[in-house]
Order: C-alpha cells, then sequence, then structure tokens
C-alpha cells in the first residue's frame, strides 16, 4: 500500500490526531536511506520504503484488527496512546494531597 498525506489526513481526522504533526522524514546512511513518516517529535514511526510502500515496521503497536491496514493500526495506536496517557496525568494541585501521602508512609 502507498502511503500518501491524504491518507494521513483522513486517518488522523477519523482518530482526532493533529494532521500537521506527521512528517516524512529520510535518515541518510553510507550505503543505504531509511525513509520514514514520524507524529509528534519523532516519538512514533513508520517504516516505509523510497517509494511510500509500507515495510510493517512501526511503533507504537496496539491494536491488531485484520481488517486494517497498517497504517491505520499505527494510527489508531498513536491515538489510544494519547488517550491513555491524557487519563494519566493529573494537575499538581489535585496530586499534591496524594504525593504528600505517599511521602509520609514510605519516608521519601
Amino acid at each position: 500500500m502507498i502511503i500518501t498525506k491524504q491518507i494521513l489526513n483522513d486517518l488522523s481526522s477519523k482518530y482526532n490526531l493533529d494532521n500537521n504533526k506527521f512528517k516524512f522524514i529520510i535518515i541518510k546512511n553510507f550505503f543505504k536511506n531509511k525513509y520514514y513518516i514520524y507524529y509528534s517529535s519523532e516519538e512514533y514511526f513508520f517504516e516505509i520504503d523510497k517509494y511510500n510502500n509500507d515495510l510493517k515496521k512501526y511503533f507504537p503497536y496496539f491494536s491488531n484488527l485484520e481488517k486494517l491496514d497498517n497504517i491505520e493500526i499505527w494510527v489508531k495506536s498513536i491515538s489510544l496512546t494519547k488517550n491513555k496517557t491524557s487519563r494519566i496525568v493529573s494537575n499538581l494541585k489535585d496530586g499534591l494531597k496524594k504525593r504528600n501521602e505517599f511521602k509520609q508512609k514510605y519516608k521519601v
């Protein structure tokens, strides 16, 4: 499957991601160049060849559905990761009581 910016645009709108954070990057080596699609600040990657074909190497990989293409699995996994991290992080003021209890309990 050839991955285009239009496919990424459609998937990012489907999974509520920022389309502007997708970047096509070439990493030049002495013998062979590697081609990637990064999301955000190079946290998540999807490896492609120079013709933008899928090489089936990507991170993160959370959802395995047979009906989806690898690029859609990757974008869905990014969306799931973003949702999980937003639930874990709490406000500093809200967590103050819990941190103080933890410090007293374990004498940190």
